[in-house]
């Protein structure tokens, strides 16, 4: 049989186990606590880059869409100033048309008049050449 003395260590060998397991206890649960919070941490920053990441491909598909509206306003404003460089050489030939010569012009002063109205033609050509808008606002 067990004396009392036995019984006694024994007893308080148990607290003490039971003193460890519940402070071994009490760890757990703290450790479980900042476990449920760092998961909790985690599904917000993964909910937080979802949303980012939705975010910048709408922004991502707006600016293309931004874009390529832009190319197309820059084409057809490229396009009206061609019209207005073909309106300019077109202005400039009927003033040429409609413009008389001097009365009694000589054949040299005729000539020259020739060589500087078919100069100014070049000019006017040259300033007013139309402009190629694809090779100017190509897609890059």
């Amino acid at each position: 049989m067990v004396d009392s003395a036995e019984m006694a260590t024994l007893a308080n060998r148990a607290v003490a186990i039971a003193e460890q397991v519940a402070g071994t206890q009490a760890s757990i649960v703290r450790q479980q606590a900042r476990s449920k919070r760092t998961l909790r941490w985690l599904f917000a920053s993964v909910a937080v880059d979802l949303a980012l990441s939705v975010a910048m491909v709408t922004l991502a598909v707006a600016q293309a869409h931004v874009s390529a509206q832009i190319h197309r306003t820059q084409l057809s404003a490229c396009a009206i100033g061609n019209e207005f460089r073909a309106g300019q050489i077109r202005l400039w030939d009927h003033v040429i048309a409609v413009s008389s010569p001097p009365p009694r012009e000589t054949p040299a002063e005729r000539k020259a008049r020739l060589a500087k109205l078919a100069a100014f033609r070049a000019y006017v050509a040259a300033h007013f050449k139309p402009v190629n808008c694809k090779s100017l606002y190509s897609s890059r």
